[in-house]
């Protein structure tokens, strides 16, 4: 007698077979994911600047107004995200100047006597057959990818001239299963924020070093005696 085996139950004993495989293949991928760990490095393209010099007590600090624009030359996030970044960098590079020393008033847009305009271009560079590669091994080869923050500044004095500046520093960011460890000490949110402030602290040193942090440096009347004031030197010995 012929003997019919139902193509449902065929079915049925494929499907105990694959689940299993499938369930172990995601459970990997899953605890993969789980212990892999990401870890930042700055790029050290600036010198890092610890602390400015303080002004002279003779010296009068200016008020600065300080206003910020950001933008993304590939925007991989969303518009809220966005904007989110934009006001943390506007708030490091807010608290970076209070914290200076050098100002006696700084501002967010407004006026001052100096007004100060940064632009920032953030670009994110990654590879994708990396990832994919990073991905297949289960992300024992470490993938990474890299943001740069490109500084354009102009500083204008309330006389009407500006000083241009050009600052430049990178975040490397690397994902591997051999970084949990390090992550600890190298989280990419604490080390963005250093190489920010650091970049805003350069800034804040090339305008000191160019002399724009001086009030009386620009402000020849209140440098040179008035028209008809008669100096007189004393003469060397004399008491």
């Amino acid at each position: 007698m012929p003997t019919f085996t139902s193509s449902r139950s065929n079915r049925r004993t494929s499907q105990v077979c694959v689940n299993p495989v499938r369930r172990h293949v995601a459970a990997t991928v899953f605890c993969a994911l789980t212990v892999t760990g990401c870890a930042s490095f700055q790029g050290h393209q600036l010198p890092p600047v610890q602390s400015l010099q303080p002004p002279s007590a003779e010296t009068r600090k200016p008020s600065a107004a300080v206003s910020l624009h950001v933008y993304a030359e590939k925007p991989s996030t969303g518009s809220s995200d966005f904007m989110q970044g934009e006001l943390d960098m506007l708030r490091g590079l807010l608290d970076a100047f209070e914290k200076s020393g050098q100002f006696s008033r700084v501002s967010s847009g407004g006026q001052g006597e100096l007004n100060i305009a940064v632009q920032v271009i953030a670009a994110r560079t990654s590879s994708l057959p990396l990832k994919l590669l990073s991905l297949v091994s289960l992300f024992i080869i470490p993938s990474f990818e890299t943001d740069q923050y490109r500084l354009s500044a102009k500083v204008t004095l309330d006389d009407g001239t500006s000083r241009n500046y050009t600052l430049t520093d990178t975040v490397t960011t690397v994902y591997g299963l051999l970084l949990l460890p390090v992550g600890f000490f190298k989280d990419p949110s604490q080390v963005t924020e250093q190489v920010r402030m650091n970049i805003w602290k350069n800034l804040i040193l090339k305008m000191q070093q160019d002399g724009l942090l001086s009030a009386n440096a620009h402000r020849l009347s209140e440098v040179l005696p008035p028209v008809g004031t008669l100096i007189i030197a004393k003469p060397r010995g004399t008491g």
